[in-house]
């Protein structure tokens, strides 16, 4: 039976609805500079992550990580299983990515001699689809190897959800990822912008996860934006001239201009 996690951290902003989790001294998306002196407080003051943040103050990032980057790191070091639950292309996949060393698995890439290499060690990262992974050559040369098992660190899951959503119809494979998780015996981290209720049951018992660990970034996009507007056509149909008229910032050039979709009602 799936239990419920222990403990959550959130960077939701506190006026936002439904922010009741745990608020860090952070907002949604904050990012930091990594020293030995900086810490990340919890709303009781505890200091997380302290081992994770030394290590990374020793290391030569390219970008300062944010602090629910850090905590989902400091996770899978300590070996604790851990839903990530962040807005699309706000960094998710960063987490698993202070590696330079990386290997691309899929039906057109996976010969003999790349599978020698990611069992030896070579990769700091593999990435595969969850249907190469639990069968054929990937899996048996691969995953079920020993050696492979003990250097192995972390199973790690994007677009989570696709395994409730999916998992069910048209990619059954994808419920047969416990097996491989079960086989690796490492902390789980699984990712996703749509984690519901369903989503992330789904991946606690197919999963095996044992107490996890939930970090809330919340699915706020403050940048997009939703306009609705009816207009009086003035001009053709098939000009812009009208819609011009009430969005004139889109005369600038695109380097200045926020992108823009227009939709259009026929009939």
């Amino acid at each position: 039976m799936a239990t419920k996690p222990i403990r959550s951290h959130s960077w939701r902003p506190q006026g936002f609805v439904n922010a009741a989790l745990d608020p860090i001294r952070a907002l949604s998306g904050a990012c930091m500079r990594i020293s030995k002196q900086f810490t990340i407080l919890d709303r009781n003051g505890d200091t997380l992550c302290p081992i994770t943040l030394s290590l990374l103050s020793s290391c030569s990032l390219k970008h300062a990580p944010k602090p629910a980057q850090i905590a989902a790191v400091d996770a899978v070091r300590e070996g604790r299983d851990t839903f990530y639950a962040s807005p699309t292309s706000t960094g998710k996949g960063e987490a698993i990515r202070f590696g330079d060393l990386a290997a691309y698995v899929d039906s057109t890439n996976k010969d003999d001699r790349l599978l020698k290499d990611i069992r030896a060690g070579k990769y700091r990262i593999v990435f595969i689809i969850p249907d190469s992974a639990v069968e054929g050559d990937f899996l048996n040369e691969v995953l079920m190897k020993e050696d492979f098992r003990k250097q192995a660190v972390g199973f790690f899951f994007a677009e989570a959800h696709t395994l409730d959503q999916w998992g069910h119809d048209f990619r059954p494979k994808f419920l047969k990822l416990g097996r491989v998780r079960r086989h690796l015996n490492v902390p789980a981290l699984v990712m996703s912008a749509m984690l519901t209720k369903e989503a992330r049951l789904a991946c606690e018992l197919t999963l095996e996860m044992q107490l996890p660990l939930f970090i809330d970034v919340g699915t706020n996009r403050p940048n997009p934006n939703l306009h609705l507007r009816v207009l009086p056509m003035q001009h053709p149909i098939a000009g812009f001239l009208d819609v011009l008229s009430v969005l004139p910032e889109l005369w600038q050039s695109a380097a200045e201009g926020a992108s823009t979709v227009v939709w259009k009602l026929e009939g």
